[in-house]
């Protein structure tokens, strides 16, 4: 089967759209449209000041799954560590209980101090203590 480089990449393009909006099992896995201006809005201190208190992770099924944040990580190099610099660099991790899994993905996240804003993540370390996210920022805040 002799098939051309344009006829490849344009299938590859179509096939990649139709992979990136359907999930398994035909469900969707494009994020929930939200306001972002609130992660805008939210520092590392914002995060830091929250740590072990729970946020809400809302599913596509629009059950609300409790992830607690356990740390808040600065991984920006100390030469660049000066508050206000005009860039931010952390590690949000949470834990969650086994029973609530979660794919990687946006959701949209509620907290009683911080509001509601979308965040992804991914899955981390899973044990007999239950499953760790991480969520990466990674920004310019000039």
């Amino acid at each position: 089967m002799n098939i051309s480089r344009r006829k490849f990449l344009s299938v590859a393009t179509l096939g990649s759209g139709v992979l990136l909006n359907v999930g398994v099992l035909g469900q969707s896995i494009m994020p929930p449209i939200v306001d972002n201006q609130g992660i805008k809005n939210l520092t590392f201190l914002s995060f830091f000041g929250n740590m072990n208190t729970e946020f809400e992770f809302i599913n596509a099924d629009r059950i609300k799954v409790p992830l607690q944040l356990v740390a808040v990580d600065d991984v920006r190099p100390m030469a660049k560590r000066k508050w206000g610099q005009g860039e931010e660099n952390f590690v949000l991790k949470f834990h969650g209980h086994s029973r609530y899994p979660l794919m990687q993905g946006t959701y949209e996240v509620e907290h009683f101090a911080l509001g509601k804003f979308s965040l992804f993540i991914t899955e981390g370390k899973t044990d007999k203590a239950g499953i760790t996210f991480i969520a990466v920022i990674n920004r310019v805040t000039r």
